[in-house]
């Protein structure tokens, strides 16, 4: 265990038992919960295959998978962040860089009163529920309001292979079933999926329940009509919402209530224009 002196600590775990007594030992004095699923850091580098500035490389946003916006620009001072990263941690070495990486972000960017478990957990659709219970119990015991309750899926592959296509295909669906079981489906808004490899959407979640639907029929109109015209060589960022507004207002049909929709569901995991 890390622990430095904003009162953050960073630990590691490899079982469910040690997980359960983890969020019982921080259970109370919460302000917020955020478990991500596969957003460990690998590489510090992504290539998304098209010239954008004259490169195709950018560098990748783990760091904020696992410590987002919304995580770092939140702190009560007399309550605390629980922040659950699962992935495969394995690899000693991985770990290591990980664990120094978020050492790295917390001292970096003054984040206060949080504190992080690294779980070595391999997800298969069989073991979503065995993971997701001791998360949501520990929520539902601390009264967390539902807007404070984050699960977050990054286990997106840029190039799958079939077996890798089946689990990012079957895992929101899965989360889903086992949210709407939980205390009759309280924690449905609180499940959120990652754009994925999208170059400009890398950066951003969409709650699924709410907007999955209409993810998939405005992401390319969106895309085609606003933002490869206003922002051709760059990530979408919440910066750029002026001026894509005042381009999209100008359309004649539903694009630009598609947009204000878009910029209602979704969060981007690096920058917020919220005080």
């Amino acid at each position: 265990m890390t622990t430095n002196k904003m009162n953050n600590t960073i630990e590691f775990c490899q079982n469910s038992n040690y997980f359960e007594t983890w969020l019982n030992n921080h259970g109370s004095n919460i302000n917020q919960m955020y478990m991500s699923i596969g957003s460990k850091h690998n590489y510090p580098i992504v290539d998304f295959g098209i010239l954008r500035n004259n490169q195709v490389q950018f560098c990748s946003n783990s760091a904020y998978q696992m410590l987002p916006i919304f995580i770092r620009n939140s702190y009560v001072e007399t309550k605390k962040n629980l922040v659950v990263v699962v992935d495969d941690f394995h690899n000693t070495q991985r770990l290591e860089e990980n664990m120094q990486l978020l050492t790295l972000e917390i001292d970096g960017h003054s984040i206060q009163n949080t504190h992080i478990l690294l779980f070595d957990y391999v997800i298969r659709p069989e073991n979503i529920e065995t993971l997701c219970n001791p998360f949501l119990k520990c929520a539902e015991s601390m009264k967390i309001h539902t807007k404070n309750v984050k699960i977050a899926n990054f286990i997106v592959f840029q190039r799958p292979n079939a077996q890798e296509y089946h689990l990012e295909q079957k895992i929101p669906s899965i989360m889903m079933e086992i949210l709407k079981n939980h205390c009759n489906g309280k924690y449905v808004d609180s499940f959120y999926q990652w754009y994925g490899y999208m170059f400009y959407y890398y950066d951003y979640l969409y709650p699924y329940q709410k907007y999955h639907t209409s993810k998939l029929q405005n992401m390319i109109p969106i895309q085609k009509q606003l933002l490869e015209k206003k922002i051709y060589a760059s990530q979408l960022d919440p910066f750029d919402y002026d001026k894509i507004d005042a381009f999209a207002k100008n359309d004649k049909g539903d694009l630009y209530d598609a947009w204000k929709y878009f910029k209602k569901h979704t969060i981007h995991l690096v920058n917020s224009l919220e005080e």
